[in-house]
Order: C-alpha cells, then structure tokens, then sequence
C-alpha cells in the first residue's frame, strides 16, 4: 500500500507493539507505521519476521526489541515503554506443549506482564488485547482463561487508576486467524457460530486500534470486535 496516499493521522506518536512481527500483530505494525508512527516492536523469537517487517515498513527510527515474558524484565525496556505515547498489549500464549507449570505461565504473559508494562506508563493510552469468548465458557475455564479475565478486570482497574494522564482501553477479539498450534484449522466451523457469519478481518482491529488510539475521552472501555460472538452468553 502507498504510505503517501493516507492520512498521517497518527504522525508524531511512538506506540509499543508486544508480539508485533507475526500474526496480526504485524498487521497492527504495518498499518499504524503506514498513517506516521514511530515503531518499537517487541518479540519473542521472532527475529527473522521483526527484521524483515521494520526493514519494509515506511517511515524511520522504528525499533526491535527481542525478550521473552517468562523472563524478568529489564529496565531498559521499561525505558522503552516509558517514551511510548501508546502500549499495545498484543502479545499472548494460547497453547502451551509443556503443560506442568500452565496456570504460572499463563498468567505471566497474559496478565502480569502487560500489567506491569501498563504501571509504567507515564502518558498516552493502552490497548489490551482480550479475548470475546471467555465469557461463554462459565465453569469450564482453562488457564488462559483464566488469564485473559484477569487481565480485562485489571484493565478496568487501571483504567481509574492511572486516570488523567493515562488511558486503558480493551479489544475483546472473536476468531481472526487460526489458532497457533493448528496453524491449518478450517475457521468455517468458527465462522457458522457468529451471528454474522464472519471471521474477523485483520484491518478491522487495526482500525480500532487507531480509533481508540485518537478518542482522547474514551477510557475504561472493552470493545468487542467479535462478529457478535458476545450476545450468544
């Protein structure tokens, strides 16, 4: 897509990627570096993608950083998060192969982490990513389950208490792509649940990012971008 033929509607502002070289959260990269943000993106493992992505989006200045969540933190990506006028939390593990420590694991990387990447905010606004479905599960949660609930109470948490200067928002996303671990999976069987019968586009939740992204008064907020999946509860 030609950068010079859209709105630069987010020029000026540097936004903080978790998970930002695959899947959709390389989409959210793309397009927000597409309309004039600066990039940092984090990664796991993903090296190869995040180059090649940071080398063919437009613009200059934009960043990668590589670590792995289960890890402690460093400073000097706190620091990183400190000069960003946006966090996006995207980053989360659904599947794990090791299953002997999965409630820690979870709840390390789906809520811990971007809880404390969000209290070291010192301006701008947070997009968590959250999932639509887990409502619907009742008392059959997993452990990712149970993180991502965590984290969408803790997103209203903070929401209040890190009111004026920063605002937190939530995405709960219904089916996008295949799952990681069936990277093959056949999404009709997902898409004939819906009430509109879709999967969700990629650059739907791009331009909700972009829209929460520049609604200065919208704070404590969950949108479901979810086909509808929300009203079968």
């Amino acid at each position: 897509m030609n950068s010079n033929a859209l709105p630069m509607s987010l020029k000026g502002k540097t936004i903080l990627i978790t998970g930002g070289a695959i899947r959709v959260g390389a989409f959210l990269t793309r397009y927000l570096a597409e309309r004039g943000a600066q990039i940092i993106l984090h990664y796991r493992q993903s090296q190869v993608q995040a180059d090649a992505l940071l080398r063919d989006i437009p613009g200059s200045g934009h960043l990668g950083i590589a670590h792995d969540f289960t890890k402690k933190i460093p400073e000097s990506f706190y620091a990183q998060v400190q000069s960003a006028d946006v966090l996006i939390n995207n980053a989360s593990v659904y599947h794990l192969e090791d299953e002997s420590n999965e409630d820690a694991i979870f709840n390390r990387i789906n809520h811990e982490v971007p809880c404390q990447l969000i209290k070291r905010m010192s301006h701008g606004c947070v997009i968590n990513f959250l999932d639509a479905e887990i409502p619907l599960r009742g008392q059959q949660s997993t452990p990712y389950d149970r993180s991502k609930q965590a984290l969408s109470q803790s997103t209203l948490a903070l929401a209040k208490a890190l009111a004026p200067n920063v605002r937190v928002n939530g995405l709960a996303l219904g089916p996008v792509l295949p799952p990681t671990h069936l990277p093959h999976a056949d999404m009709s069987k997902f898409k004939a649940r819906l009430p509109l019968k879709k999967t969700i586009p990629p650059e739907d939740i791009c331009k909700a990012v972009e829209f929460l992204i520049l609604q200065e008064t919208i704070t404590g907020q969950i949108l479901y971008l979810d086909s509808g999946l929300h009203l079968l509860n």
